[in-house]
């Protein structure tokens, strides 16, 4: 695993321990303030973004954009001395041959970034906005209507939110029995999360095993319905309800993250690849 999966599960693991929610409970606006290379632009992926994210909740950071140090130089700015650098990775898939064998093996790179806010003498150009008034809620049917090959979902009064692998089905009560409509998609999108895995679709091993409650399989399935749903609420700008904060929550995901932190790795591939299918996108960011 990189040195940026470990910091990260130490920083995530120490935040819990004091109280507070992990940060694919936090949620942002992707338009806005998805952690983004500042000097390419393009949003960070996978583990990065939670890497950043807990970051910027830590040290306050208002700005979503960051860069290297080579980069910060080449912009014509200085990070403050004194100034630490978080450590994100990068993935560099196996190089194959025509045939398909592997000429060189797949690794994983680490390097440090730094905020702009860590940095002097910049001189960088206002963030972009996407000034197309829209309607989150419009925003999130938007993506529910343009799935590729999606589940039946299923609108049941009373009904717990749940997949069903078997009938590829999603079924949740309906939108008038949760507390906002907020709540609804991000419950969801959920859902929608564990359905990408279906054999047909991403095939993985946590929704077509049999898996059971509370098992390790299970937890890490969860993570990644969780890392999707928080990602999906993100790009379509709706503010995620508060979770309650409660002292057993917390103590599940700490004692999973502390038995192999590389949960936190895969997870968060699974959950971009995920939100990639369901937004019928190709990867295209740092």
């Amino acid at each position: 695993m990189s040195k940026a999966a470990d910091t990260f599960a130490e920083t995530l693991i120490a935040r819990m321990e004091e109280g507070n929610l992990p940060p694919w409970r936090k949620t942002w606006r992707a338009d806005t303030s998805m952690p983004r290379n500042a000097k390419s632009g393009r949003a960070y992926r996978g583990m990065n973004v939670w890497i950043l994210a807990l970051t910027s909740m830590s040290k306050g950071y208002a700005d979503p954009r960051w860069m290297t140090f080579n980069q910060a130089r080449d912009l014509g700015g200085m990070v403050r001395k004194g100034e630490k650098g978080s450590a994100v990775a990068f993935f560099q898939p196996p190089e194959r041959d025509d045939e398909g064998n592997v000429e060189k093996a797949p690794f994983w790179k680490t390097f440090h970034v730094f905020n702009v806010e860590q940095i002097d003498g910049l001189t960088l150009a206002p963030l972009a906005q996407d000034e197309t008034p829209r309607d989150p809620l419009e925003a999130c049917e938007a993506v529910i209507a343009g799935m590729p090959n999606p589940p039946v979902i299923r609108q049941i009064a009373g009904a717990q939110a749940c997949y069903h692998p078997v009938q590829d089905a999603i079924t949740t009560a309906r939108m008038a029995d949760f507390e906002s409509v907020e709540a609804f998609y991000v419950t969801l999108f959920h859902e929608v999360g564990h359905s990408t895995g279906a054999e047909k679709r991403l095939n993985r091993d946590g929704v077509t095993d049999r898996i059971h409650f509370g098992s390790d399989r299970y937890g890490r399935e969860e993570l990644v319905a969780e890392m999707t749903s928080a990602m999906l609420a993100a790009e379509t700008g709706i503010d995620a309800p508060t979770v309650e904060n409660t002292a057993a929550y917390l103590a599940s995901w700490i004692r999973t993250i502390r038995e192999d932190p590389s949960i936190l790795l895969q997870a968060a591939g699974q959950a971009q690849r995920a939100v990639d299918y369901v937004l019928d996108r190709k990867p295209a960011s740092a």
